[in-house]
């Protein structure tokens, strides 16, 4: 029998045991690197996450739908909402409630809003970016 490729079995042998150890290094190395993630890979507010998987306008509705829990507006049968009482937190619930305004306002016209509030887009530019 003749040596593989011009070399010896037994440094044959070798070399494959070798390469095939530091292949599977490499893979273990590169799998426990990607289990540890990177920092600030995870959003930090409910609107982070929602223009990650909406947009905007599912931003938007994170924000009305905060304002509603928190009961700062109220959503009636017909699609308009009205402010209740308390106070914004943030400068897209002020947005969200200067649409509301005094005597209401629709859902869909307040969520607008908010898609559009400078803030938001700066928001999606951050995470763009």
């Amino acid at each position: 029998m003749t040596d593989t490729w011009g070399i010896p079995g037994p440094v044959f042998a070798g070399l494959y045991l070798a390469l095939l150890l530091l292949t599977a290094l490499v893979a273990l190395v590169r799998l426990a690197l990607l289990a540890r993630g990177h920092a600030g890979g995870a959003p930090k507010r409910a609107e982070e996450l929602a223009l990650l998987t909406g947009g905007r306008l599912r931003a938007a509705e994170v924000v009305v739908a905060r304002l509603l829990d928190q009961q700062v507006i109220r959503l009636d049968g017909t699609g308009r909402v009205s402010r209740v009482k308390g106070s914004a937190i943030d400068a897209l619930d002020r947005a969200a409630l200067e649409k509301v305004g005094k005597h209401g306002s629709a859902v869909d016209r307040v969520r607008a809003a908010v898609a559009e509030h400078p803030e938001l887009r700066e928001l999606e530019t951050a995470l763009a970016g």
